[in-house]
């Protein structure tokens, strides 16, 4: 079932759901999602796109969702994470290749233009969304402390190949890339 199908069973009128979703996709959470899906990306840049677009989804879906009181949610965050595993070793294996042609440099390079976009997929901490979604169960922590969590966890993946991370700040959404 996709999104619009989703939002669906929360029995929101058709014109509605396609305002919500169309005001959704535009925000600064899915421009990174949207510049990745176009295409057109160097070796390095697409391994590190690659790998902190599937860390940050699967922060958002192993943190939030699989404790989410909405059951659809819980359901799909569960076939999401088992499927998850193959899709890490894939990634990794793809940065792990990044390095051979491109080297270090290359990598630093895209992770600093990539590390912003990768926060911006939370959204903005302590928005009135995320809130009310915190207040019916629907996510279980704030997407300031998940984007915290995705910074140190960045940090110690690009540490182990070598490569220096710039520093995860705060100060977002930018839509950076």
């Amino acid at each position: 079932m996709g999104t619009l199908g989703l939002l669906g069973q929360l029995e929101l009128a058709a014109p509605a759901l396609e305002r919500l979703w169309s005001a959704t996709s535009r925000s600064a959470s899915f421009a990174p999602l949207g510049r990745f899906a176009r295409g057109g990306l160097p070796g390095a840049e697409f391994a590190v796109a690659a790998q902190l677009l599937l860390l940050a989804g699967l922060l958002m879906v192993g943190v939030n969702y699989c404790e989410s009181s909405y059951e659809p949610h819980r359901e799909l965050a569960g076939q999401i994470l088992e499927e998850a595993a193959e899709h890490e070793k894939l990634f990794a294996a793809g940065l792990e290749a990044g390095l051979e042609p491109d080297g270090v440099e290359a990598l630093e390079q895209a992770l600093g233009r990539w590390l912003p976009a990768g926060l911006d997929c939370f959204g903005p901490p302590g928005s009135g969304f995320c809130c009310q979604c915190l207040r019916f169960g629907l996510k279980a922590v704030d997407n300031g402390e998940l984007a915290g969590l995705f910074g140190e966890l960045v940090q110690r993946r690009f540490a182990a190949l070598g490569v220096k991370c710039p520093p995860a700040g705060q100060d977002y959404p930018r839509a950076a890339v």
